[in-house]
C-alpha cells in the first residue's frame, strides 16, 4: 500500500511540477500552485509520512523492548507504548523549540554532542562491567565462544 501511495504522489506532484516549469513558474512556487490544482496531493503526502513515521516508530520500539527484555521477541505492551510516547514526546520537543521550522533539526544538532557524550560514558562503563564479569566468571563465555564457533 505505501508503495502504490508514493507512486501515485509522485506521478501526480512531479508531472503537474514539470508542467508548470515549462511555463516559466518560478520553483519556490511550485508547491503553491500544486496544492491549488490537485487537493489530493497534501493528502497523500500526510496519509504516505503518517504511515512511514507509524511504521518505523513501532519497529523502533520493538527493538528497543527487545533490548530491555534480554531478547525476546514478543514485546510487552506497557514498555512499547512507553518508547513511543518517550519518542513523541522528543519529537514534540523538538518541533516546539524550533518553532516547527527547521530550527528543530538545527536545535538536534546542538542537542547530538551531550547525548553522544553520555552514550559514550555509558558504552564505557558498560565494557568495563563487561570486562570484570568475564574475568570473574571465565567458563561461561567459554561456552558461548564455542557455540558460536560451532555455528
Amino acid at each position: 500500500m505505501p508503495v502504490l501511495l508514493s507512486i501515485i504522489y509522485m506521478v501526480l506532484g512531479n508531472n503537474y511540477g514539470m508542467h508548470l516549469m515549462k511555463e516559466g513558474t518560478e520553483i519556490s512556487m511550485i508547491p503553491y500552485k500544486a496544492i491549488d490544482v490537485h487537493w489530493i496531493l497534501p493528502v497523500f503526502f500526510i496519509v504516505l509520512m503518517s504511515m512511514f513515521y507509524i511504521t518505523s516508530s513501532d519497529s523502533q520500539s520493538f527493538s528497543m523492548d527487545e533490548l530491555i527484555s534480554k531478547g525476546s521477541k514478543t514485546p510487552v505492551l506497557y514498555r512499547k507504548i512507553l518508547w513511543v510516547s518517550l519518542e513523541v514526546l522528543f519529537v514534540t520537543l523538538l518541533l516546539l523549540a524550533g518553532g516547527g521550522t527547521i530550527s528543530a533539526i538545527q536545535g538536534l544538532s546542538f542537542l547530538m554532542v551531550p547525548v553522544m557524550i553520555t552514550f559514550a560514558i555509558i558504552y564505557v562503563v558498560l565494557l568495563i562491567a563487561f570486562l570484570i564479569k568475564r574475568k570473574k566468571h571465565p567458563e561461561l563465555y567459554k561456552e558461548v565462544t564455542k557455540e558460536i564457533q560451532e555455528k
